[in-house]
């Protein structure tokens, strides 16, 4: 049912603790794809466990809030740190780079579905995926704060590791995802049953926005990636920087929105403090890039994702990135 996760489901708490508290793990998890590339394929070979926790995960995350069950939550819950873990772990990360033939089953249960994955296509993909579907399909009245900002950090860390490093994948699903987040939050922000924790979501959404900009040029994998970074399109919706102009009002409630939310911040207590003008800088330089390519489409009389597509693919190989004077490598991780 469910309600009610698998039995599997258990495993996790000893990975989570192994990957978190034993360095040699993630070695030992790591080589069990690597064994699994050099044998022969074969129709009944078992997954190896990474790929088998991807899955897994994936369930978890489509149906956690799908049901009253704190079970269900809890199991979720453990499913997305074990995540973080793995997004934090070099040698993790490091194979989950690497492009491999089988594919990795995730949960197509519910709408919107994902697209279906190239193949090969690394394992960070599927984690990706792992994230995104979490942010679709758990966006209710009694919204699980924590997960949500557990998640943003996932995406802040695999931005961050593939500076160095260019994987090809559907951004466009995770932008879109991010973006209906933040609608979410705008326009059911009265209606919220939490157990706090909004005013920090949002700072770290907008504030892992605003360095995927910032950083586009680093990790994604072509200049053709850039331009469907700030102008793309798919078969349901625009993306990104032509999504965030699309959605333009969004972002400029958040101002607002943080304003309601916020209360005197005690001088102690330094890290809120530090987390507010961060956001704060961070969502005046995203209402500055989106008012500025909302002028040039408008310039331009753009009417479809294509003419979009087209202006902000010739301003950025023109001009370069608009208010983004240089990308640099961050070498302190998020």
């Amino acid at each position: 049912q469910i309600s009610r996760p698998i039995e599997a489901a258990v495993v996790l708490l000893p990975v989570f603790e192994f990957l978190h508290l034993n360095p040699l793990f993630a070695n030992v998890l790591v080589e069990s794809m690597s064994s699994t590339r050099d044998e022969k394929s074969q129709s009944t070979q078992i997954p190896p466990p990474p790929f088998t926790l991807l899955t897994l995960s994936s369930y978890l995350l489509t149906h956690a809030s799908s049901s009253s069950s704190s079970r269900a939550i809890a199991y979720a819950n453990l499913s997305i740190n074990m995540l973080l873990i793995m997004a934090e772990n070099a040698t993790v990360m490091d194979a989950f780079c690497q492009p491999v033939a089988e594919s990795i089953k995730l949960c197509q249960q519910r709408l919107p579905v994902l697209p279906t994955p190239p193949s090969p296509r690394p394992p960070l993909c599927a984690l990706l995926d792992c994230v995104v579907l979490w942010f679709r399909h758990n966006l209710h009245k009694k919204l699980e704060v924590n997960n949500y900002v557990t998640c943003v950090r996932i995406c802040n860390r695999v931005v961050w590791y593939l500076q160095k490093k260019h994987v090809q994948y559907e951004w466009v699903e995770l932008w879109t995802s991010i973006i209906g987040l933040l609608a979410f939050l705008s326009s059911k922000l009265d209606n919220l049953t939490t157990t706090g924790g909004v005013e920090q979501l949002i700072q770290e959404t907008v504030c892992f926005l605003d360095f995927a900009v910032c950083q586009a040029e680093l990790y994604l994998p072509s200049p053709r990636s850039l331009h469907e970074f700030i102008a793309s399109r798919s078969k349901l919706s625009k993306c990104t920087i032509y999504e965030l102009v699309r959605s333009s009002s969004v972002l400029a409630k958040k101002k607002s929105v943080l304003k309601t939310l916020g209360m005197p911040i005690a001088p102690s207590n330094r890290r809120a403090s530090m987390r507010s003008d961060s956001a704060g800088k961070a969502l005046a330089h995203l209402l500055l890039v989106v008012e500025f390519y909302e002028n040039k489409l408008t310039a331009a009389g753009s009417k479809t994702a294509t003419d979009a597509m087209r202006v902000v693919a010739r301003e950025i190989e023109k001009e370069g990135l608009h208010g983004v004077d240089s990308s640099q490598e961050t070498d302190d991780p998020p």
